[in-house]
């Protein structure tokens, strides 16, 4: 099984155990976790190190987490009964093709705001439930009046994002300047577009964690830190 697979079948599993409408009872909310990154960052390795942290701490990890950050396109055409296919008109990291516009204007799938109404629907109720940690696509400003969820900022030198661009994708550093530049530029457009917002405003944010300062493991661990403060801040 490849390890995208795998991923998935833990959200799907996460999903099936704990999905439930009733809310918590009392003042106890199980806390939850967005991050907001730079492209490259490496906010995908600081999430899986704190899912681990998290799973085998005896307090936050009595109910299972789950990550759910390029399976949640997934879990939402999911949610809403839409096929599969349609999750190449949903990204946050480049422009709407000029096909899925059109798509739109014949009516072959959803419009694009609806389907940006079904991701605020679904992520909200991920954050409700508590014990996820969900990357991307604004979660941080849908969730933000929910006191029960830590808003993380994951950001890089850009000398470093272009080095791990180009290792990553096994491209020359002129072409992952290129590529950084693209992504970010679509990112920013994404948020400002849909939230008319700054993914860069630091208000918005519990934490702004610089990887050129501290790597995946330390700032997995300076992440639950901060959960199990704010648990007790809100309990």
């Amino acid at each position: 099984m490849s390890q995208h697979s795998h991923s998935y079948q833990r959200c799907h599993s996460f999903v099936h155990s704990n999905f439930v409408k009733t809310r918590p009872v009392g003042n106890w909310q199980n806390p939850a976790v967005t991050i907001s990154r730079q492209r490259f960052s490496h906010a995908h390795g600081i999430a899986e190190e704190l899912l681990n942290l998290l799973n085998a701490d005896p307090l936050l990890g009595s109910k299972q987490w789950a990550l759910f950050d390029r399976d949640l396109v997934h879990k939402i055409l999911e949610d809403h009964h839409l096929p599969q296919a349609i999750s190449r008109y949903m990204p946050e990291d480049r422009d709407h093709d000029v096909s899925g516009i059109i798509n739109e204007i014949l009516g072959l799938h959803p419009s694009l705001w609806e389907l940006f109404h079904h991701t605020c629907d679904t992520i909200m109720k991920l954050a409700s439930i508590g014990n996820v940690i969900l990357i991307g696509r604004g979660s941080h400003i849908i969730t933000r009046n929910l006191s029960h969820v830590i808003h993380v900022r994951v950001i890089a030198p850009l000398e470093q994002r272009i080095e791990r661009a180009a290792t990553i994708e096994q491209i020359s550093t002129a072409s992952a300047a290129r590529l950084i530049r693209q992504e970010d530029h679509a990112s920013t457009a994404f948020v400002k577009s849909h939230f008319d917002e700054d993914p860069d405003n630091p208000a918005a944010y519990h934490l702004t964690i610089n990887t050129g300062k501290a790597g995946p493991k330390a700032a997995a661990a300076i992440i639950h830190t901060a959960i199990k403060g704010h648990r007790f801040d809100n309990s």
